[in-house]
């Protein structure tokens, strides 16, 4: 059952933030209704919309964001569900329990968490992708009166975020068409975690990919795990500047900020599919 929590505004944006809780889970949304096409599903719920829950008071900016779209292009706008992840904002152990893809992390492959070790049987992300498309996403649709279809809907994440996207690609291919991946946090399982992704995706044709990452902090060890991924998914059939679009950020950090800035891109390649 959905409860709400709070509602609250967003600085020069119209319409109010919808906090409402299922259960143990707290997730924000924000858009949509009746003349609303598109859905956009967001990790990192805690750092979409509010400063004051974001880590260092920063937030994706995708509700300030999806607004100038919305604006350039005389389109509605969408549907933003914001997922808050377990824990606090910071508890890397928490955040990974909802964010790593179990089915990959529970094969046997070597991981190389950046905090230390945790408990691989504990992830529950599988549990936590079901959720978002059973109960969490069809609750809100109703609410707010917004139609969406698997063509108008994405999925967006960054790091652990990103690793999610791209394996609820895998999980849920009739569900969303389109995956944002920001950052995309391929050292914590290496090649092998690479592999496993590509290999598991739905066969080119019908999905579309974003792909980004900057080249500053944990960002700097991305390009060759990328570079692989890239080589993986020509393999599979899938066209790069086609099904898939990359985009090297240089001086970009692992930041809310940067992918604040960098999502510009990422909704815009989004939206202009929607409209």
């Amino acid at each position: 059952m959905m409860n709400l929590v709070s509602h609250y505004e967003i600085s020069k944006v119209e319409g109010l933030v919808n906090r409402v809780r299922f259960g143990d889970r707290i997730v924000e949304y924000w858009g949509g209704g009746p003349n609303s096409r598109g859905l956009l599903i967001a990790h990192d719920g805690q750092c979409i919309f509010d400063w004051r829950t974001a880590k260092e008071n920063t937030t994706w900016r995708l509700a300030e964001n999806i607004s100038e779209l919305a604006s350039e292009f005389n389109a509605p706008t969408p549907l933003i569900v914001a997922i808050w992840h377990q824990g606090a904002v910071g508890d890397s152990v928490s955040r990974g329990r909802d964010l790593s893809p179990e089915d990959y992390f529970k094969s046997g492959i070597e991981l190389f968490p950046k905090n230390g070790p945790f408990d691989v049987d504990a992830i529950e992300g599988n549990k936590y992708l079901r959720e978002i498309f059973e109960i969490y996403i069809p609750s809100i649709l109703n609410a707010t009166s917004t139609y969406a279809t698997p063509e108008t809907t994405a999925m967006i994440g960054a790091s652990r975020g990103a690793l999610s996207t791209l394996y609820a690609l895998n999980k849920y291919p009739e569900k969303f068409h389109t995956a944002l991946a920001h950052s995309t946090h391929w050292p914590i399982g290496r090649n092998p975690l690479v592999k496993l992704t590509i290999e598991n995706l739905p066969n080119p044709g019908v999905h579309t990919i974003w792909m980004s990452h900057g080249t500053e902090g944990f960002d700097s060890e991305y390009e060759p795990f990328q570079k692989y991924a890239h080589e993986l998914l020509e393999d599979k059939g899938y066209v790069l500047g086609q099904d898939v679009t990359f985009r090297l950020y240089p001086g970009a950090g692992h930041t809310e900020a940067a992918w604040a800035d960098q999502s510009r891109n990422s909704l815009r390649n989004w939206f202009k599919k929607i409209v």
